[in-house]
This record gives structure tokens, sequence and C-alpha cells, in this order.
């Protein structure tokens, strides 16, 4: 009986050290590197092979290893020529999205009506428009829809607290500011 207790204690101590091996310890959306690390960073090739088709001459900015719906991939800013970009690839090379920062004269107006009622006294920091060529939820990964989806993330600002909201190319909001006080670096 003695042994079973401590063979169970040995197992459980052994998965836990693997979990936290393997980085499933890691908070989820960790702080993406800066640009010094970022150029650092070793994407896998599979990922760093879809960046180069999408995009051959692209100098990465920023890279984040992130989970959403269950699914893991990498956030990646990057410069494509004089153009801020981001886009987000699966651990398999499936693209998901692709934005650009844009201006505000660049935003459709239902979608900026949509952003300014969300300001709540806050200002405009950044806004890009993000094509979504595929989603994931609940560890279900969608095909590549045949049209992807136009949505227009804004940054906002209210003093010391930031938030972001997701507006859809027709102007409803896909989701709500949430205002928090930025985490320290």
């Amino acid at each position: 009986m003695r042994k079973a207790r401590w063979l169970a204690l040995g197992v459980v101590a052994l998965v836990g050290m693997a979990l936290v091996g393997s980085g499933c310890g890691t908070k989820e959306g960790q702080e993406a590197k800066p640009a010094k690390e970022a150029a650092k960073t070793k994407l896998p090739d599979v990922v760093a092979k879809a960046l180069k088709a999408e995009f051959p001459k692209a100098e990465i900015t920023k890279v984040a290893k992130e989970k959403e719906g269950g699914v893991t991939f990498y956030d990646i800013d990057f410069k494509d020529a004089d153009e801020e970009r981001a886009i987000d690839i699966g651990t398999d090379g499936a693209i998901f999205s692709v934005s650009l920062v844009i201006e505000a004269k660049e935003v459709p107006e239902a979608v900026m009506k949509a952003v300014q009622a969300a300001l709540d006294g806050g200002k405009i920091e950044q806004i890009e428009k993000r094509e979504v060529r595929r989603e994931a939820k609940d560890l279900i990964v969608s095909p590549p829809f045949d049209k992807p989806k136009i949505q227009f993330e804004a940054e906002l600002k209210k003093g010391d607290l930031e938030a972001t909201v997701l507006v859809d190319d027709k102007g409803a909001v896909l989701e709500a500011p949430k205002w928090e006080k930025p985490e320290k670096e």
C-alpha cells in the first residue's frame, strides 16, 4: 500500500515536471519579444516558410506564441516595405489572419462610428484592418474561408487604461473594450 502511494506521487511529480517543461505552465498569450530578440527568435520552419511565402521581404519586429480557441499559433508583427503588418500563423503553417495598420481616414464610416462609441472618453492609438482567413474555436480549426472576413481592431487609451475593440466591416462590435491597466514589462 505504501509503495503504491509513493509510486502514485512519483507519477504525479513526473507529469507535473513534463507539463512545466513543455510550456503548459507558461502564461497564455505571453508578452511578445521586442525587435532585437524577435530577430533572434527561431520560428518553426513551417511557420517561417508560410510567412516568407506570403511576405518575402518581411522584417520581423515582434513575435508572440499564443493560444486561442485551444489552438497554438505565432502572432508575428513585421514591416513589409513601409507598411506595419501582423500575421497569425498556426504551428502547422496555416495562416489564420493578416493585419495592416491603417490611418483613421481609411476606416469605413460605420466602423469608425462603432469605434468612436466605444471610446468612452479615450482616444484611438492605432487601427488595424484584419483579413481573417480561418478561425479556431474549442480546438477545432475551420477550413480556409472562401472569402476572408474583414475586421477592424482599434487600440484605445484612456489615462493609464488601455483597451481594444473589434468591429466587423459593417460596424457591428464583435468584442467590446475591456479597460485595464497594461502589464508592466
